[in-house]
C-alpha cells in the first residue's frame, strides 16, 4: 500500500518514511563496452545518473517468495556467484527499463526487470549482483 493511501493515518507518514524506505538508489543509463573481466561486450554504466531518478528512497531485500537467490557462473578461468534483490521504490518510475543499472546505498546492482504496481503507486525492481 502506497504512503499517502486514505486507509493510512496521515499522522503516521513521516515515522513510515523513516522506517520502511530506509535506503536510497539512483538509476543510470548504460552504454556497450568489452568487459575486462570476461572480454565479452555488455553495458557499462554511464558517469551521472539519469536525470529525476537520481536519489529515489527504497527499500531492497531479497527476492519475494524465493529467498536466498544465489548461483553461480563459471567460465574457463573463474567462478562468480550472482544473487537476486527487489527494490521496492518510493513512486511509480516508467522511464526504468532492464538495461539500466541501480546504485543502492552505493552497491551497484543490474537490473533484471521493472514491474509497475497496477495503480501505478510504486516500482519494483527485479536486481542481480554478479560478484
Amino acid at each position: 500500500m502506497p504512503l499517502g493511501n486514505a486507509l493510512v493515518d496521515p499522522r503516521l507518514f513521516d515515522r513510515l518514511r523513516r522506517t520502511h524506505w530506509i535506503s536510497v538508489c539512483a538509476i543510470y543509463d548504460t552504454t556497450d563496452a568489452q568487459s575486462s573481466i570476461t572480454g565479452e561486450v555488455g553495458p557499462v554504466k554511464n558517469a551521472s545518473p539519469v536525470s529525476g531518478l537520481e536519489r529515489i528512497a527504497c527499500n531492497l531485500s531479497q527476492v519475494l517468495g524465493r529467498g536466498a537467490d544465489v548461483s553461480e557462473i563459471r567460465n574457463t578461468q573463474s567462478t562468480y556467484v550472482s544473487q537476486q534483490y527487489e527494490c521496492q521504490l518510493d513512486g511509480s518510475y516508467t522511464g526504468i527499463e532492464e538495461d539500466m543499472v541501480a546504485v543502492v546505498d552505493g552497491v551497484e546492482f543490474d537490473i533484471r526487470g521493472v514491474k509497475q504496481s497496477s495503480v501505478r503507486s510504486h516500482t519494483v525492481l527485479i536486481l542481480e549482483r554478479v560478484r
